[in-house]
């Protein structure tokens, strides 16, 4: 069964947020930055759009390490 979830709250459920545009020290635009490309893939949902209703809970940590626990 498909764990619920729900629309992300960062990216609307559209999967993308704005970026903002580069600048140069001066303050102008970047001339360099790729025209249309003023968005990018929402770093929560990872573009998915929809987030785990209740996130899982969290591990608890044994000391030591790694190797030793496997």
């Amino acid at each position: 069964m498909k764990p619920a979830t729900k629309p992300c709250e960062r990216c609307g459920g559209s999967g993308r947020t704005p970026r903002l545009q580069r600048r140069r020290e001066d303050g102008s635009l970047d001339p360099s930055d790729i025209v249309g490309r003023h968005q990018e893939i929402c770093d929560r949902c990872g573009g998915g759009g929809e987030v785990l209703a209740e996130p899982p809970p969290a591990v608890e940590g044994r000391r030591g390490y790694a190797a030793d626990l496997a």
